[in-house]
């Protein structure tokens, strides 16, 4: 019966992580599309390699809570530059 308690829960926690990631990933893209920056411009900018930045957006790898921000900020402050609609704030 453990082991079934065992397995249970490791799914839920697989099933949550991988939501995680695609949320993640929904908010870099959303960032990136934002600025009408190519992802390659967009790293650089963000202080990250274009790789890594398309792990993010294919939610392969989740961006520390101190990228996702950096990634928001820069997107936030070009759209501000530009007088754009705000970006949505993330709940």
């Amino acid at each position: 019966m453990s082991k079934l308690f065992a397995l249970a829960i490791e799914r839920a926690r697989k099933a949550v992580e991988g939501a995680d990631r695609s949320t993640a990933a929904a908010r870099v893209r959303a960032a990136v599309e934002a600025t009408g920056m190519t992802q390659a411009e967009f790293a650089a900018s963000a202080g990250t390699s274009a790789s890594r930045l398309s792990t993010y957006i294919n939610a392969k790898v989740t961006p520390s809570a101190a990228m996702l921000r950096r990634i928001e900020r820069l997107a936030q402050s070009w759209s501000d530059a530009e007088g754009h609609q705000r970006l949505p704030r993330a709940q």
